[in-house]
């Protein structure tokens, strides 16, 4: 059934329980959702009770008790009440959203990047003594702007390689990066050392030396975010210290050197430096989680669709603008306006000094207030020293000073806190990516940057003015963008919070008006019998948008997602479940170019009562499922088979059918009757070829562990067991495919409104429970009124029917968020989703409404009476397309309009020729396969 086919649909929200997921604690900086899941259910070992040739199957936890039966040990024992899964939940990706936050594997990424920063950052601190002391020497008669574009290249270079860094460390990891970046460094500045023109200078130092930097610098920053989440901001501004440390270290080594042992040998010296340094990260940089074996190494342009994304980037470009104009500009102008040579040089170790502080300290700062809250700051502070202090007094000797170490102090908090932001408004597993795009976009200020402050002086007479004025404006729009993104974050979290609001005040409104409906009801039939069979009161008005002034905002699918998972119960085997699941991912994600698909398969059962007996099921025997599983199997697919408990199942399915007892594939060896209990059973020799085909299949299946089978009943096991394994199929990248064939239920009965036992037809029980005398309706075990006899069978005539013969269920809608398939719990995986209807008319355009809906890659349409012989593909931006078996091809070729749905009565008798799902999994596996080329390009 579907949600719109019915004119009676509740949502019924207990207070208590769903404020807790409705509106949890909000988090101020990253609006990245995570997919709980129960850090630990209850479990319990049941007794096999697997129908005919299901166990030619293994299943990963064994088959439950059926629960259908009427007696003592059917009445429901599998279902234990579990206590409110809110605050037992963590994340579906537990592994990869978990951060150890310290110890001594975390700790030492730390260092080695410490170390690699210490050469990479180090050398781009002090590039105002390269930039001094080649334009007095080596390139005296160039320009500054024209010496500057060394330097910019250098830092362009640094930030623009990470468009595809970032892009190749989430996909392989730091090892690879880091290492040809140390070689690239170490023979840039050995070559540096014997340049003499003005393109040697571009060519070791401005593109070597920038590769070089950028393969160190850019997956040694990622790598922290993967070890560090609550004290992120700390981890980032120890390790990017480094950088200021080395800005301290190898001015004052080049000072002290210049004079003594001339050009060359000093920026050798630095050479060997950076060599060990950079050569011991190497062993100590290592990322947390496993690399996205498929993801894009492709920059996405599909990022900067978040307003706060492009805020923040806007704001980052403007910021590193003008921080690297006073780096290289500093020690000339200290030059120009008279100091000595030596106080130039060590002008950069003081402003370094300063900015190890900034780094540090801030850093811890930014844990608490925020890293918005700190880089705003920070620019302020870099405002005030430009415009405050180097412009009225930087000429004196206490005004420079002051400048360097104010102005150092706050660029150290800008340089570290910075990843910090853009790692708020990702997913860390994407923080590469994130950060490589962000960082591309600031290289390109680097470019112009140093230039643009050479040409401002060479425009100013030589004079300095006009650049500490330009910097100080540029710094005033960095502030305004990073403004600007936190009030893009903050209105979204005000909206989140006022949708939060709104669907509380309309839970105690549903509240109120069921409260009210049931006073009045219960007025109405005081002198009638009780009813004792509702599960729920008297249903409210048809819609609360009749209520005057009453409106019930639509919920996100965020706020669906928490509010349903909250309260309900997570099936107790969900932890062997996920535990096994990530077993079988990992050791296919090992393979090249294996892919990994989820069938779901089967119907979902609605539980009427907790310990259950009753409970109302969807057509569906998984044959869809189970078939589709073969074929994909066939196609190299690995495949993890999520399926109703005692549905059919590959394999097995050909022997486990009511029409295809698996007693007649046996028989008795040598013709024996068996009757005096010796002899063999063998396969019947009719079914031979058959059951040897399918046994050879199943044998390389359970060989090559291609296999996994996870069984779910209920309709909250199924979307339990969904979330978590597509979120354990989401380092795959669109290698992943969710085929989603499960006959799942619209409407389910919320947990606080089960029955917690059977519900009975009569009150014979009534006096053992302590109300039988006390409600007044009668002696215990027997009833005078002759309308609540058990026995009746007037079912034709319902309004005779008494009310306490009624069963009346007041069911919920199912709430609508597998869009998050999508979004969230496998952003990148291709989703294929069905749609079963009875109505020709309509099948099509309930396809491409799901598809619009839930924004899934295909839906497959198919009419339950023709669903053996045809099926429809409806994907974005394709013409529909049928799949038809070959006889039904034939039989509407003769007829006009291929592009409509088969007549039924127009079918050949019997069952098709080939089964469809033949036809079915070869289409799908060639659309996955443009799907991951799409992603990969």
């Amino acid at each position: 059934m579907d949600p719109e086919k019915t004119t009676q649909q509740h949502t019924h929200a207990h207070i208590g329980e769903d404020l807790r997921s409705i509106a949890p604690e909000p988090d101020y900086g990253n609006y990245s959702y995570d997919y709980p899941l129960p850090l630990k259910a209850e479990s319990a070992a049941h007794d096999g009770a697997a129908g005919l040739g299901n166990d030619l199957i293994p299943s990963v936890s064994n088959a439950v008790a059926n629960t259908s039966n009427n007696d003592n040990n059917g009445n429901g024992d599998f279902i234990k009440r579990v206590p409110s899964a809110a605050g037992t939940h963590a994340s579906a990706a537990a592994e990869e959203e978990t951060y150890p936050e310290g110890g001594l594997r975390a700790w030492s990424v730390v260092l080695g990047s410490w170390l690699a920063l210490f050469s990479a950052l180090g050398i781009m601190n002090s590039i105002a003594v390269f930039q001094t002391y080649v334009a007095t020497h080596q390139l005296e008669g160039y320009s500054e702007g024209t010496i500057g574009w060394i330097f910019s290249v250098y830092t362009f270079l640094c930030f623009f390689g990470g468009i595809y860094i970032g892009p190749v460390f989430d996909r392989w990891g730091p090892r690879w990066l880091v290492l040809p970046g140390t070689v690239c460094l170490v023979i840039g500045v050995m070559l540096l050392s014997i340049c003499t023109q003005y393109w040697h200078f571009m060519l070791a130092f401005g593109i070597l030396c920038g590769l070089g930097s950028s393969l160190v610098f850019t997956p040694s920053i990622a790598a922290v975010g993967h070890w560090f989440k609550r004290r992120r901001g700390l981890a980032t501004g120890i390790a990017s210290s480094g950088g200021s440390i080395g800005g301290i270290v190898f001015p004052l080594i080049m000072q002290s050197l210049f004079p003594r042992i001339g050009w060359g040998w000093t920026i050798r010296t630095v050479g060997f430096i950076c060599c060990l340094l950079c050569g011991a990260s190497n062993f100590l940089i290592r990322s947390r989680l496993p690399p996205a074996r498929n993801a894009s190494p492709h920059p996405d342009p599909r990022i900067f669709r978040s307003a706060a994304f492009s805020l923040t980037t806007a704001g980052i470009f403007l910021m590193e603008f003008a921080l690297f104009i006073p780096l290289t500009y500093v020690s000339s102008y200290m030059l120009s306006e008279g100091f000595s040579e030596s106080f130039a040089y060590s002008i950069l170790p003081i402003l370094n000094a300063g900015s190890v502080v900034g780094r540090i300290v801030p850093g811890w700062w930014a844990d608490v207030a925020g890293p918005f809250n700190s880089n705003m700051v920070a620019i302020v502070l870099s405002v005030i020293a430009c415009l405050a202090v180097w412009l009225p007094a930087g000429s004196t000797t206490a005004g420079v000073v002051v400048f360097a170490v104010l102005f150092g102090f706050a660029s150290g908090n800008n340089i570290s806190i910075s990843p910090v932001c853009v790692g708020r408004l990702c997913k860390t597993q994407h923080y590469g990516r994130y950060y490589s795009t962000t960082y591309t976009c600031v290289s390109v200020a680097c470019l112009v940057g140093i230039p643009i402050g050479g040409e401002i002086i060479t425009a100013s007479g030589g004079r300095y003015w006009g650049l500490i004025i330009f910097t100080g404006v540029v710094y005033v729009l960095a502030l305004l963008a990073l403004l600007a993104a936190k009030l893009c974050r903050v209105w979204r979290l005000l909206y989140e919070i006022a949708n939060e609001t709104a669907i509380v005040d309309s839970n105690i409104v549903n509240i109120w008006i069921r409260t009210s409906d049931l006073l009045s009801g219960i007025s109405r039939l005081s002198a009638r019998p009780p009813c004792r069979q509702h599960l729920t009161p008297p249903s409210p008005p048809p819609s609360l948008h009749q209520q005057p002034n009453m409106s019930v905002p639509k919920q996100t699918a965020e706020h669906q997602e928490d509010a349903y998972f909250s309260s309900q119960p997570p099936p107790r085997n969900l932890d062997a479940h996920v535990s096994a699941a990530r077993a079988f991912i990992a050791h296919h994600s090992t393979v090249p170019s294996r892919r990994i698909v989820l069938v779901t398969s089967g119907g979902t059962t609605v539980p009427l009562e907790k310990q259950t007996v009753r409970f109302i099921d969807n057509f569906s025997a998984g044959t869809r499922g189970a078939t589709s599983a073969e074929y994909f199997l066939e196609a190299g697919y690995a495949v993890i088979f999520l399926h109703r408990q005692f549905s059919l199942q590959p394999y097995s399915r050909h022997y486990s059918h009511a029409t295809d007892c698996f007693l007649d594939f046996l028989a008795f060896d040598d013709g024996q009757d068996g009757g005096d209990g010796s002899a063999t059973v063998v396969a019947n020799p009719e079914h031979q070829d058959k059951m040897r085909q399918v046994l050879l299949k199943y044998k390389a299946a359970r060989r090559d562990k291609m296999l996994l089978m996870l069984p779910f009943t209920t309709i909250t096991d199924y979307l339990f067991e969904l979330r978590a394994i597509a979120g354990l199929l989401r380092p795959l990248g669109p290698s992943a495919l969710l085929y989603l064939a499960a006959a799942v239920s619209d409407f389910f009965l919320p947990q606080d409104r089960m029955a917690e036992h059977k519900i009975q037809s009569t009150n014979a029980t009534d006096s053992f429970r302590g109300n039988g005398n006390d409600s007044g309706n009668g002696s215990s075990g027997s009833n005078n009124n002759p309308e609540d006899e058990e026995t009746f069978d007037n079912f034709d005539s319902s309004p005779r029917i008494p009310r306490s013969k009624r069963l009346v269920i007041d069911l919920d809608p199912v709430p609508k968020f597998l869009q998050n398939l999508v979004d969230g719990w496998a952003p990148q995986g291709m989703v294929v989703s069905f749609k079963l209807e009875t109505d020709p008319a309509i099948l099509v355009h309930k396809a491409k409404y799901s598809l619009e809906r839930y924004q899934h890659h295909l839906v497959i349409g198919n009419l339950l009476s023709t669903r053996k012989w045809e099926v429809v593909f409806v994907a974005p931006g394709r013409s529909d397309k049928w799949v038809r078996v070959p006889s039904a091809q034939k039989k509407s070729s003769s007829e006009e309009g291929d592009d409509k749905p088969l007549d039924p009565s127009a079918l050949p008798e019997g069952e098709p020729d080939v089964e469809i799902e033949s036809l079915i999994i070869p289409a799908v596996q060639d659309l996955h396969s443009r799907h991951i080329e799409a992603l990969q390009q």
